[in-house]
């Protein structure tokens, strides 16, 4: 076997060892009943899913679904994946960051979920 073709097979395995490890590091997305957190902090509490075992919408199709609150605003947590019943499991999901910004409580739905939230100063 020449060099060329080692290299080859160093750099594919590489580039699949990537793959797995950036599959198995996906960050896990929780779904938070209860959200207490002081003014300016920030936390993931709940995640989008798109069809099971698909990709999850993008934060324009995400945010479009989120309510209005009073107490703090939402962002995009990025991509990992949330453990899901009507999928049996894991499934990629859209993480939804919830930043606090003014003191007070609020219950909210996502995705069919309540979520009650307080914000301390």
């Amino acid at each position: 076997m020449t060099v060329f073709p080692r290299i080859g097979l160093i750099v594919f395995g590489c580039l699949l060892g990537g793959a797995i490890f950036s599959t198995a590091m996906a960050q896990n997305i929780p779904y938070r009943e209860t959200v207490t957190l002081s003014v300016g902090q920030s936390a993931i509490i709940h995640g989008a899913r798109g069809q099971c075992g698909e990709a999850p919408p993008d934060w324009s199709a995400v945010a479009a679904r989120l309510p209005m609150v009073s107490v703090g605003t939402f962002s995009d947590g990025g991509v990992g994946e949330r453990r899901s019943r009507r999928c049996n499991g894991p499934t990629p999901a859209r993480a939804v960051r919830f930043t606090a910004t003014t003191p007070g409580q609020e219950q909210i739905e996502l995705f069919g979920d309540t979520v009650d939230i307080t914000v301390t100063e």
